[in-house]
């Protein structure tokens, strides 16, 4: 699993795309002595940037909607420029820095407002308490079904077990069929299925 930010955008371009994704690799950029963000590492992620691999035509439309739908978190974006004609590259922020645990150092990362931190963190919002509230997987019968509230929740599965929904913010069956099998049978997300996965996380 990638970092957050990257992990977010590796998911979004492998729904919507005919693309493969990789690789940590700890190492310097090609002919510098600064250190790539495929190298930066937390835990159980690794590597702050991917690799994006397909088409020609289909890497244009991965480069323009990874510009157009991350420009908040996608930090830089390589495609058509020298060592990048047969994949796109996209690293997140925030940006490790220095030296990388791979090699030795200590995390350090730096965030796009220029503050300095120690850890890669969460990249989605913790839901509003507007949308707390309870929801099932039928369409629209009993509460939403879409949104940052489904989406928190199937990147909190995603970490426990790598899951990857066939879309993300929407409630559907992949999605009930992840959470029956950590909380037991159910098609809803009440306090008592959220403790469970909180604790499943280690939070």
């Amino acid at each position: 699993m990638f970092t957050p930010n990257t992990q977010r955008i590796a998911d979004a371009v492998e729904a919507r795309f005919d693309v493969r994704t990789g690789f940590w690799l700890c190492r310097r950029i090609v002919g510098t002595f600064t250190w790539s963000q495929h190298a930066w590492s937390e835990g159980n992620y690794e590597g702050n940037a991917v690799d994006i691999f397909g088409s020609v035509k289909t890497l244009d439309q991965v480069y323009y909607y990874v510009h157009s739908e991350f420009s908040e978190i996608a930090k830089t974006v390589l495609w058509r420029v020298k060592n990048h004609f047969d994949h796109v590259h996209v690293d997140t922020w925030p940006t490790g820095f220095g030296l990388p645990p791979c090699a030795g150092g200590a995390l350090r990362v730096r965030h796009r407002d220029g503050s300095i931190g120690r850890t890669f963190g969460v990249p989605i919002p913790e839901p509003q308490p507007e949308e707390i509230e309870l929801f099932v997987s039928e369409d629209g019968k009993n509460g939403p079904n879409r949104g940052p509230y489904v989406e928190y929740w199937q990147r909190i599965m995603a970490r426990i077990t790598g899951f990857k929904p066939q879309a993300w913010g929407v409630f559907g069956p992949d999605t009930t069929a992840e959470l029956n099998r950590l909380t037991g049978p159910g098609n809803n997300i009440g306090p008592g299925e959220a403790a469970t996965l909180l604790g499943l996380l280690g939070g």
